[in-house]
């Protein structure tokens, strides 16, 4: 639904702004120290959304449903889709 758009949107918009540079831009204008906390905390939030992706194509398998699909959108979105399928 639209929570999960929103989150998937920003997840977007830190990614740009963990790695991408380019000078004049707001977003990717950023200090060397912010821009390394974005891409720690980046590598620890995707970390655990592949551990629970993983959880989730099993899970998935046993209601019938797209083992990929679930696990790609687990990744992507983390506990929203996660819980979604519970």
């Amino acid at each position: 639904g639209p929570l999960q758009v929103g989150h998937f949107i920003g997840s977007l918009a830190i990614i740009l702004m963990a790695f991408v540079e380019y000078p004049g831009f707001p977003l990717t204008n950023l200090p060397t120290p912010l821009r390394d906390c974005f891409q720690g905390g980046l590598g620890t939030i995707y970390a655990v959304n592949v551990v629970m992706a993983i959880i989730a194509t099993f899970k998935a398998g046993e209601r019938g449903q797209s083992p990929l699909l679930w696990g790609v959108k687990t990744v992507a979105v983390g506990g929203l889709a996660y819980d979604q399928l519970s």
